[in-house]
């Protein structure tokens, strides 16, 4: 006879990239979520609070995972932050870009950050959205900025495609800056050459172009009693795509090994979360 000991239980969403190898192995038990952080305060200059800043807060991968916008007074609120390490940056026209605050957010905390942002119409931003060939935003991928052939200023776009950087710029003469995408899969039909002068802002959006066959990922790991560490053989698991609005979608079935190892082979990149149940003998 069997009797369900083991409830369903999921992975946070899993990133595959391309060609990659994902180890996630199991605990099933009652998991305990951390409650998520809550972020504010206000970005203000020497003439006060600053409406319309744009804050972001980067992970430690240098990865976007949230934006606002000041409100009256430069007041800003970010909340359902998971707990962390993170950097807090602000920006916008006028400003010079703020100093970089590293963050570590703690389970159920409130944190107060505030900005202050110093007047400079003499730093440039070169900014804009990357995106394939349908229009899909590309990120994680690195974005560089050349200056007589050399790669003065690089980056890895953020959840949504974007990238941004500033360059500091001293007197009347202009720059001449090369922008591009360093990529093995995607290329940029040609390199952009820039030509940069103060009190000038200038939005690129990039469209790249697959230039090679994206290689499919693996997740594999084992599965386990997380009290006794006991190996759970013959495992049930489903594989769910998740999108930008959280619906998820199964797109593959598994089953882990007497030895509790499981296998999902040739997973397309994107993001996903794994549901997986035990079904236990007895006497």
């Amino acid at each position: 006879m069997y009797r369900d000991y083991y409830g369903i239980e999921f992975t946070d969403v899993i990133g595959v990239l391309e060609g990659g190898v994902v180890e996630t192995d199991f605990n099933l038990t009652q998991v305990t979520a951390d409650v998520p952080c809550t972020l504010s305060g206000v970005v203000v200059s020497s003439s006060g609070g600053i409406v319309g800043v744009t804050v972001g807060l980067f992970d430690s991968e240098d990865r976007l995972v949230m934006r606002e916008l000041t409100q009256d007074a430069g007041t800003y609120e970010m909340s359902n932050i998971e707990a962390g390490v993170y950097t807090l940056v602000a920006y916008i026209d006028g400003y010079r870009i703020s100093t970089s605050k590293v963050l570590n957010l703690i389970s159920g905390h409130t944190d107060v950050e505030d900005i202050y942002l110093y007047a400079n119409s003499n730093v440039p931003a070169i900014y804009g959205i990357l995106r394939d060939e349908s229009g899909q935003p590309l990120a994680g991928k690195r974005i560089t900025l050349s200056e007589f052939s050399r790669v003065v200023h690089e980056m890895v776009t953020a959840s949504d495609g974007e990238y941004l950087f500033t360059t500091d710029i001293t007197g009347t003469a202009p720059k001449t800056y090369v922008l591009d995408l360093d990529d093995r899969y995607y290329a940029l039909e040609s390199s952009i050459t820039i030509e940069v002068i103060k009190d000038q802002d200038y939005n690129y959006d990039l469209t790249a172009k697959l230039v090679e066959n994206l290689p499919k990922g693996i997740i594999t790991g084992v599965i386990k009693d997380k009290v006794t560490g006991e190996v759970l053989s013959n495992s049930k698991l489903g594989l769910y795509s998740v999108d930008e609005l959280g619906v998820e979608t199964l797109v593959k079935k598994t089953a882990g090994n007497y030895y509790g190892r499981y296998i999902f082979d040739e997973v397309e990149p994107g993001n996903y979360i794994i549901k997986a149940k035990t079904i236990k003998s007895y006497n």
